[in-house]
Parts: structure tokens; sequence; C-alpha cells
């Protein structure tokens, strides 16, 4: 069961990068691959069924609480994408609905805060990561990942700034600008370290969340 999440989890991850690439995967390829998601995310939530059948058991500890607040809203804003994604479908078309403008606002603001959040949950999930790292005894490499980790998170910042990632999640830009002649590896590596910059944020609350609880 665990490997076949862990497959799932990976699977979800590469078609997330090609849902951001859009235009430069072709708009037939962006609905279909969008479709998969959906799918894979229903999936997902069913290999997950633990996460809802304790939803109202138990003690919320802060990470708890943190960990509920962020997959609810993934929940909320991937269900909002899939209606919305269907609505201003161009070559699948489910719903026969014009003039929906919301649906194309809502479409991009979700797809850029589903991106952040879901590196954030990630990040979430990885505390036994840092713990690991805490144990390692030889300084020279210990010195040599945390330098690594601090340069890819600040490439990321770099990318998240130049992507526009700030503009499309408030909005101020309602239409998301793409350059044709980008190499696809190119758009791909900028979108990998945003989404590393998302994870090692997830993960850092969630470690001070659990210092907390202990």
């Amino acid at each position: 069961m665990k490997k076949k999440k862990i497959i799932l989890d990976v699977c979800l991850t590469l078609l997330l990068g090609c849902q951001m690439a859009y235009s430069l995967i072709s708009e037939v390829s962006h609905e279909i691959t969008g479709i998969c998601m959906v799918a894979l995310l229903v999936l997902h939530h069913i290999l997950n069924g633990g996460f809802q059948r304790h939803l109202f058991k138990g003690r919320y500890s802060p990470y708890r609480v943190a960990l509920t607040a962020i997959d609810t809203a993934i929940l909320v804003i991937f269900l909002i994408q899939g209606i919305s994604g269907l609505m201003m479908a161009k070559h699948i078309r489910l719903f026969n609905v014009t003039g929906a403008n919301w649906a194309r606002q809502a479409h991009l603001a979700g797809a850029y805060w589903g991106f952040v959040l879901c590196g954030i949950h990630a990040g979430l999930h990885m505390t036994g990561l840092a713990r690991k790292w805490k144990k390692i005894q030889r300084r020279g490499l210990k010195v040599c990942l945390a330098l690594i980790v601090i340069a890819s998170a600040a490439y990321g910042a770099v990318a998240f700034a130049q992507r526009g990632f700030p503009n499309y999640i408030m909005l101020r830009q309602q239409f998301v600008f793409f350059d044709y002649s980008e190499p696809l590896p190119v758009f791909f590596r900028d979108y990998i370290f945003i989404l590393f910059l998302c994870m090692s944020a997830g993960c850092g609350i969630g470690c001070m969340l659990t210092r907390r609880k202990r």
C-alpha cells in the first residue's frame, strides 16, 4: 500500500507540473492531464481514507491543525479547479456553459495557490527528514547538505518572483504570459525549485509545530 501511495504521489507531482505548463504542452494536453489529475486525486483520497475517518476523532495538536487546514484548502481548491476547468474546456466539453468569467479567474488563482499549498503539504509530511539531518555526525556533510538546501530554496524564491506567482495568487494579473520560445526543461527546472521552496517552508513549519507539541 505504501509503495502504491508513493507512485501515486509521484504521478500527481508530474501531472501538476504539466498543468502549470498549460499552453506550452498544448491546450488539449492540458485538458487531458487535468482530467487525469482529478481522477488520481480521487484515488489518492480513497487510499488515504484514514484521514477522513479520523477527522473528528482524537486531539488536535498545532501540527494536526495546520495539516488539516492545508489539506482542506487543497481539496476545496481542486474541486473548484475541476469544475472551472470543465466549464472553460474547449476540446473536451462536458458542460455547455458560456460567459463564466468567474471560472477563468478562479482557475488562475487556484492553479497557483494549489501549486504552493501542495508543496507545503508535502513539506509538512517531511519533518522526519529534518530529524534525520540533525542526527548526521559528519559536520562537513551536514554543512554541505545545508548549503544545498539554502541555495535551492533561494533559487526557488527568485523563480517564484520572476514567474509572477505573487501577482497570480493575488489576481493582480489576470492572464498568464508564456514565452513560447522557452525550452520546456528550463520551465520545469524553475518550477521544481519553486516546489522545493514550498516544501522547505512546509517542512520548517512542521518542525516548529512538532517542537511546540513536545
